[in-house]
């Protein structure tokens, strides 16, 4: 399920657990917050909010359509808060049946169908991934949605993390880590800690990839800083490192992303934090993304 952006997360469960909390001082590439708007008019009967109850809340999901060609995936971590997936979308009612195009970026789209039922839900098949042939119809496996809402953007508080933003390749370790490091800032709010693993986050995701390998690293004092790191296992790509260091006395976080300057498949050195300045440091070699 949810193969459509398992190229850009590299898992599918990878947002599953995550909601959306901003670091005071961070800086997460392809990590934005919604602004208030208008809602735009629904013209469309695919626009609005289409919600799918799965047998847990961690397995539940919301699927967005906006006038604007924008398609929001809203997940739950199971304990109240969410999380929004942009990306962008094409529909064609005139098709037999109802055709879908979803894109992650102009390199990564995924061909599904869909079908209005009489009885008012959304059966759309998403076990499809980029590449892939349309599927001729909507299968037994289809997931069966139905409207709880005609609005056509997301609550204003909700953090989206829009994919379309990075269309290159190189910068979807970049949206992985930042991932990682929002769902660490929500289990320190929780628990005054930092988690050890991924699967003290709840994330059921493989940190590997056919070109990067991800790791979570361990830290003597987790209550204090988390550093999440990506490794190419190819040649001609850059690594990178990201962290969130916290500061008890001011009740501050300071967070970011370093890259190589060059391509290495060697894992990268640590970052620091310049308590003076509470600026974050990348090792020689590397440099902080903007």
């Amino acid at each position: 399920m949810l193969k459509v952006f398992v190229c850009r997360l590299a898992a599918v469960g990878m947002v599953a657990g995550l909601s959306g909390i901003v670091l005071p001082s961070a800086n997460l590439p392809a990590v934005a917050q919604s602004s208030p708007s208008v809602q735009p008019q629904a013209t469309s009967p695919l626009h609005g909010e289409w919600r799918f109850n799965g047998p847990t809340p961690e397995e539940s999901i919301s699927l967005l359509f906006s006038p604007d060609d924008k398609l929001y995936f809203i997940l739950p971590d199971g304990e109240g808060s969410q999380i929004a997936i942009q990306m962008k979308y094409s529909a064609q009612f005139d098709t037999q049946p109802s055709s879908l195009d979803v894109m992650a970026s102009a390199e990564d789209k995924a061909l599904t169908v869909f079908e209005l039922t009489p009885d008012g839900k959304l059966r759309i098949d998403l076990d499809v991934s980029p590449g892939d042939s349309r599927p001729e119809k909507v299968g037994e496996n289809a997931i069966a949605f139905e409207r709880v809402s005609n609005a056509t953007r997301p609550p204003t508080d909700l953090q989206v993390i829009d994919l379309t933003a990075a269309p290159a390749k190189t910068d979807v370790p970049v949206q992985f880590i930042s991932i990682i490091l929002s769902g660490q800032s929500d289990f320190y709010r929780k628990n005054g800690k930092f988690a050890a693993s991924v699967e003290e986050l709840g994330l059921a995701t493989d940190l590997e990839t056919e070109e990067y390998r991800y790791q979570l690293q361990p830290e003597r004092d987790s209550s204090n800083n988390t550093i999440v790191t990506a490794t190419p296992k190819v040649e001609g790509l850059p690594s990178y490192a990201g962290a969130i260091f916290t500061s008890e006395d001011k009740g501050t976080s300071t967070g970011g992303i370093c890259r190589s300057d060059l391509p290495s498949t060697t894992p990268p050195l640590p970052l620091s934090l310049n308590r003076e300045t509470e600026t974050l440091e990348c090792p020689s070699g590397s440099s902080l993304l903007k």
